[in-house]
């Protein structure tokens, strides 16, 4: 394949990587006899980006633990199942002394705690939006079983099964918390599964060692940093004390606030890294790169021991042979580097290469691996209530209303959203310096101004470096500086979905 090519030459271009080219190489050459064309895709972007990329990610990750004196790294469910595998074949040669441990948990589990410990924060993230964001998903976020769910939409009106299926746009959507916030029997039986929930949450934490003393890690994917924050909230209350939390993560998007614990990331930070580097990024295809062979952890129960509650999982693509390619790789990437003596991380140097790989494969796939990939079933809400194709098949009306410029034409149209100074102000500008122009209106945020006196404002906002004449300048000045920074990300993100 043409574009395997591309990648073999990306990795053979940087010498730090020279190991992982090595390794798939000798994994091309002894590709297995395989009938099915997508199955044979699926091998070759194993070996020349998924397995370079988690490969050398893991490597990292372990290589950190070790200076940092970490002695037990927690695997989070679901992602880090494939990150688990690689980390003891690694670690099988390396003899690191840590302990690895795989922690069976869920945004959807976890949060069902939230409610007794921290009510505000179990509101905040309830009311997230989703594609398909209706009454009945957004009562399932509660963990709540179907029958309560049936029972306390009636209670709100929602009788008929096409209401309370019924797409909510933002509006409705708060209305619908609003009311659900008033609903004494939701509150009388969320109190009860929360706090049924929290007590085997603890047991099962105290079980498996975590929070325990001795400097301890997770390992993630990332990209909020909420999964990290509400296992401290929840450990918090289990010790009664505050418990140091350190996370390692692939990429860090979102500013995370420092009584959470300490963020270390390997390809993008949000405090750091440019925002360019997660707009080319698509963080549901690597979560497909690392799916587990089990359902989501929807609860918790009491046998001999604290047993995880899985949901249902039904294997309906490659993911098993994804899987069982990905640990080949690993494999083959420590004979290699055992070979040349070199089994130790030499990733550092070579983040442009790892960038080269994403941006190739995630934002220019060949036509074999965009129909492989893009037809994986993905849920982009924590409930898991319905699945999509990764890459659905768009119509031309669909591609015309996702254009970027078409979205963020609509944005600004509406009177709600943007101020009626800033049209007099975009005359001056070329086509891209109004778009840059507008996104740092729309955040309402100059960047001479201190962010102080609203600290969700100061959270949220990055760094993004432009090049824009000094001259050409709007009546607000925005444009004296080369770095800016922005409240929202709205008009931003409209590039990343």
């Amino acid at each position: 394949m043409k574009k395997t090519k591309r990648y073999l030459s990306i990795l053979k271009a940087d010498k730090a990587m020279h190991t992982f080219y090595s390794s798939a190489v000798y994994g091309l050459k002894r590709r297995p006899d395989i009938k099915c064309p997508e199955i044979s895709t699926v091998y070759e972007v194993c070996n020349t980006v998924i397995g370079p990329v988690l490969t050398s990610y893991i490597a990292w990750v372990i290589s950190d633990a070790r200076e940092r004196h970490i002695n037990k790294l927690f695997f989070l469910a679901r992602d880090g199942k494939i990150m688990l595998d690689i980390a003891k074949i690694i670690d099988d040669a390396l003899l690191s002394q840590i302990e690895f441990k795989y922690l069976y948990v869920s945004r959807l589990a976890l949060r069902k705690a939230l409610y007794s410990i921290n009510n505000e924060e179990f509101w905040r993230y309830f009311g997230r939006d989703s594609i398909e964001c209706t009454p009945n998903l957004l009562l399932k976020r509660t963990g709540m079983s179907e029958e309560d769910c049936i029972y306390i939409l009636g209670l709100l009106g929602y009788d008929e099964a096409d209401a309370a299926n019924e797409y909510l746009c933002l509006d409705a959507q708060k209305r619908f918390l609003n009311a659900l916030k008033q609903c004494e029997e939701f509150h009388r039986r969320m109190k009860k599964l929360s706090r049924e929930q929290l007590e085997l949450i603890e047991q099962y934490f105290r079980q498996e060692g975590l929070g325990e003393d001795g400097a301890f890690a997770l390992v993630d994917s990332g990209w909020t940093g909420s999964m990290q924050r509400t296992l401290r909230m929840i450990l918090d209350n289990i010790y009664h004390k505050h418990v140091e939390i350190t996370g390692y993560y692939f990429g860090i998007q979102s500013r995370t606030a420092p009584e959470d614990g300490r963020y270390q990331s390997y390809y993008f930070d949000g405090k750091k890294s440019a925002a360019i580097t997660w707009v080319l990024f698509n963080n549901n295809l690597f979560e497909c790169w690392c799916m587990a062979s089990h359902g989501m952890t929807i609860g918790y129960k009491k046998e001999e021991d604290i047993c995880p509650v899985l949901n249902q999982h039904i294997n309906v693509w490659y993911e098993a042979e994804q899987i069982e390619f990905i640990r080949k790789y690993a494999m083959h990437w420590v004979m290699c580097s055992k070979q040349k003596n070199e089994l130790q991380d030499k990733t550092g140097k070579s983040g442009k290469t790892i960038k080269r790989l994403l941006v190739s494969s995630m934002i220019f796939p060949s036509k074999e691996e965009a129909k492989v990939y893009g037809m994986i079933p993905f849920c982009d809400d924590t409930t898991e209530a319905y699945m999509l194709p990764l890459a659905r098949i768009m119509s031309a009306k669909d591609i015309w209303q996702n254009l970027i410029l078409v979205r963020c034409w609509k944005k600004i149209t509406k009177k709600a959203r943007i101020e009626a100074t800033v049209l007099n102000s975009l005359i001056p500008f070329s086509k891209a310096e109004i778009f840059f122009h507008i996104t740092l209106r729309h955040s309402s945020l100059n960047p001479a101004s201190s962010t102080k006196k609203n600290p969700k404002q100061r959270q949220s906002s990055f760094s993004l470096y432009l090049s824009v004449p000094a001259s050409r300048r709007s009546p607000s000045g925005v444009f004296t500086r080369k770095r800016y920074s922005l409240c929202s990300v709205d008009l931003l993100y409209l590039a990343h979905t």
